[in-house]
C-alpha cells in the first residue's frame, strides 16, 4: 500500500488503531481474529523486534490448514513487495519466502535454514532453502562485481 501515496497502509493505523478498526468505520465486516489456540501472539515482530506495534497475522497457508506467523505492518509489508502478492501472481508464496529470507539475512546475519522456519513458521523447509540458495547466489554475484570494478 505504501506505494499509493496519502494513503498507504501507515496512515490506516494512526487514523484507525488498526486494519480491521478502519474496515469496520468503512462499513464492512472486518477479518476473524486469528484463533489464540493456533498460534499465539508475541510480544514482538520476530523479524524486526519492534514491541511497540500493533501485530498482524501473516499467512503462509490460508483455509482449514492455515499457517503463518504475527509480524508488524512494515515487515508484513516488505515480504508482500515485488511479485509477492496473492492476488496478483499465483507464485507469490516463493517470493514472500524469499523476500523473508533477505530481510531476515538483513536483520538477523544468518541463513540458518531451522531458525528461519521455526522463527516464522513457514510452511516449507524446500522454499526455505530455494530463498536462501538466491541469496547467497545473488550475494557471490553482487561480490564478483565488486571486484572487477
Amino acid at each position: 500500500m505504501d506505494e499509493f501515496g496519502e494513503y498507504y497502509g501507515r496512515s490506516y493505523r494512526l487514523r484507525f488503531g488498526s486494519w480491521n478498526e478502519a474496515v469496520s468505520a468503512a462499513g464492512l465486516e472486518p477479518r476473524e481474529p486469528i484463533d489464540s489456540d493456533f498460534i499465539e501472539e508475541p510480544e514482538s515482530c520476530p523479524l524486526c523486534g519492534k514491541s511497540n506495534s500493533e501485530l498482524d497475522f501473516h499467512h503462509w497457508r490460508y483455509g482449514d490448514n492455515k499457517q503463518g506467523c504475527y509480524l508488524c505492518r512494515d515487515c508484513h509489508d516488505s515480504i508482500h513487495e515485488g511479485d509477492a502478492l496473492p492476488s496478483e501472481n499465483n507464485n507469490w508464496l516463493i517470493e514472500a519466502v524469499e523476500n523473508l529470507v533477505r530481510d531476515h539475512f538483513e536483520r538477523h546475519g544468518d541463513l540458518e535454514k531451522y531458525e528461519i522456519l521455526s522463527r516464522y513458521n513457514v510452511t516449507s523447509e524446500k522454499l526455505v532453502e530455494y530463498g536462501i540458495q538466491k541469496m547467497k547466489s545473488e550475494n557471490k554475484h553482487r561480490e564478483g562485481k565488486a571486484d572487477d570494478e
